[in-house]
């Protein structure tokens, strides 16, 4: 018994595949990002500027600026918190490391959520009826 998948056909691949792989990158990228963005801000880590394809955020004081490059859309995205320099205790560092360390795993845990999910979704939209 074989199975063949194919990803692609020659004909299937036009602007609107090009359009679509492009928009699934971007909402992948903010997603994975804004997990990242929202973790160090859960863990009360200051974060003090963000790329999330092409939209820079810069934060200071209560004020958040943006400015957008689009030239840089498909280069994924950045976080910048403040790291702590003063600490003076083996409890403080372990609780340092355990708050930096689950921001820094929930971009990917959320980035396979989502994949999960739009797999589920695929699944469901093509084969409607294993759904009871």
């Amino acid at each position: 018994m074989t199975c063949t998948i194919y990803i692609l056909t020659p004909g299937e691949f036009n602007i609107v595949t090009l359009g679509s792989f492009i928009g699934a990158y971007v909402v992948c990228v903010l997603v994975h990002e804004l997990a990242h963005l929202v973790s160090f801000l859960l863990m009360r880590f200051p974060v003090v500027a963000a790329e999330i394809c092409g939209i820079l955020l810069l934060f200071s004081h209560r004020k958040i600026k943006v400015k957008i490059n689009f030239s840089r859309i498909m280069l994924g995205g950045w976080i910048l918190p403040v790291v702590k320099k003063n600490i003076v205790s083996l409890k403080q560092y372990k609780h340092y490391k355990r708050g930096f360390s689950f921001a820094l795993i929930m971009g990917p845990v959320v980035s396979c959520v989502l994949m999960v999910f739009s797999l589920l979704i695929n699944i469901k939209l093509k084969n409607d009826d294993i759904w009871y």
